[in-house]
């Protein structure tokens, strides 16, 4: 009866009976107890023939690294050597076949963009020429016609190990984090890991939203929502296991984390955007409490970057009215005894006043929806539900902006709900609520001629006006003085 389980597929052996059925756990299993298990026979099984069963296990071909090293350096310096940035007009438009984009990710240095819809599907496109290379569902690598997913949403996409070899890192609504290799050439796409970040309760939909952030200094993914909302969980990637977790209780109250964000110049920093309107600085080595209690605006900031530009202590919070505020974290500590800012109810508390170092009315007519900056380079970028894209420098002045109202554009933009800067070249890429994405680039505009430079003490000259039919309103060297109102 014993040889019938041979090959998972075998009868006991008696007449009439069921055969058992096909078991992928004892094939994998057979294949693996059937290699050198004893060093020095494993790793010479692995360099040979090991790697035709898992290319991405062989050794790491040094040429190939070497110049990816050198094509992300020199985009590094070029990003930072932006010094009068000029908003060029819509570069590429892509058309991604979806309802809803949910999520961007540009490959380091492939000019591909990856795309999540609402449903999580996950589409490679070469924004060049508009191509789709690859598209698969984000929980099973399903392709799009294949009617056996389940939908969900993803809310989150970063690349890891660049320099080996890109991966795509996907969190979803569902809680769940998935790790996919391969996934640029069509229907190679494999899935590495995958875990559950956060606990979720069934269905998801009565639970509340993840947020996910990504730490590359320490290979941290930090994550939070669902049913513990009041928690974020830190997973280290490396051993795939829960290295800590940080309460968001204070005092006897309890915030629901909206969204995570890491600084650039200290990978320990941690700040949390909670639904009480605060933000929450954390040191992950020590998160038993927060360091530091910031309240930009009474309600919840639509969006908050850390560090723009590697500019220590900064933090840029955008509100949905609008406004834009830069408020100095070192300010706040030195004007709080033991180094700890208390909590500050907003502008009217002189706390909060003292830490704010410039206040920008970026939207006239609000709506904001969308705040991020670029790792490198000295710039950022808000969008709104009214259809309006606006680039900006690191002291708050606009470099241009984008608006849904040109007869040249074939497509109408639809209200923005995400944003990313490529990581390593001067491009915006934009999606939201329609099928169509389009990416933007910023050039180093050499008729500035010294004017309007980007620096400690820019003061960038700004147009708000749109005349005629144009989408673009940029930089003119022939006005002077800092931007505090940029109409719209």
């Amino acid at each position: 009866g014993g040889g019938g389980l041979v090959g998972g597929a075998g009868g006991l052996g008696g007449a009439g009976t069921d055969p058992l059925p096909p078991s992928l756990i004892y094939k994998l299993s057979e294949e693996y107890f059937s290699r050198p298990m004893l060093e020095p026979m494993a790793s010479a099984w692995r360099d040979s023939e090991g790697v035709a069963y898992a290319p991405w296990s062989g050794p790491v071909d040094p040429h190939r690294r070497g110049h990816r090293i050198r094509e992300i350096e020199a985009g590094i310096g070029r990003c930072k050597g932006l010094m009068a940035p000029k908003l060029r007009e819509q570069v590429f438009s892509v058309e991604t076949g979806s309802e809803c984009l949910t999520s961007l990710a540009f490959h380091p240095y492939h000019p591909l963009l990856c795309v999540a819809d609402a449903r999580g599907f996950i589409k490679i496109f070469n924004h060049t020429d508009s191509t789709c290379i690859n598209a698969f569902h984000v929980t099973n690598g399903a392709s799009i016609n294949d009617p056996r997913v389940l939908p969900t949403q993803v809310v989150f996409m970063r690349q890891l190990n660049e320099l080996d070899g890109p991966m795509l890192l996907a969190g979803s609504s569902d809680g769940a984090v998935r790790v996919w290799r391969s996934y640029t050439l069509p229907s190679t796409q494999r899935m590495a890991t995958a875990l559950q970040a956060v606990t979720i309760h069934l269905p998801p939909a009565h639970g509340h939203p993840t947020a996910f952030e990504w730490s590359p200094a320490r290979s941290h993914l930090f994550a939070a929502g669902g049913s513990h909302p009041e928690m974020v969980y830190c997973w280290d990637l490396q051993y795939e296991m829960c290295s800590n977790m940080i309460p968001m209780a204070l005092g006897g109250t309890t915030a629901y984390v909206e969204r995570i964000v890491l600084g650039h110049t200290d990978p320990n920093t941690l700040l949390t955007v909670c639904s009480d309107g605060s933000v929450r600085v954390f040191d992950v080595r020590n998160a038993r409490q927060p360091a530091m209690l910031l309240q930009p605006f009474k309600q919840t900031p639509a969006g908050v970057v850390f560090e723009p530009n590697h500019r220590p202590g900064l933090v840029v919070a955008a509100s949905e009215k609008g406004e834009l505020r830069f408020l100095d974290m070192r300010m706040a500590a030195a004007a709080s005894p033991g180094g700890s800012a208390a909590p500050q109810g907003g502008m009217g508390d002189p706390g909060a006043a003292s830490c704010v170092v410039r206040t920008v009315q970026a939207h006239s007519k609000g709506g904001v929806s969308a705040l991020v900056a670029h790792p490198h380079a000295p710039l950022m970028a808000t969008g709104t539900t009214t259809q309006v894209v606006k680039v900006w420098t690191d002291q708050g002045d606009v470099v241009g902006a984008i608006r849904a109202q040109s007869s040249f554009l074939s497509h109408k933009m639809g209200p923005v709900s995400c944003l990313e800067f490529h990581p390593y070249a001067l491009s915006l890429a934009a999606g939201g609520g329609d099928s169509v994405c389009t990416v933007y680039t910023v050039d180093n505009n050499p008729a500035a001629k010294g004017q309007g430079l980007v620096g400690p003490t820019s003061s960038s000259s700004v147009t708000g006006a749109v005349s005629g039919n144009s989408v673009l309103s940029s930089t003119s060297p022939s006005m002077a003085g800092p931007a505090r109102h940029a109409p719209e």
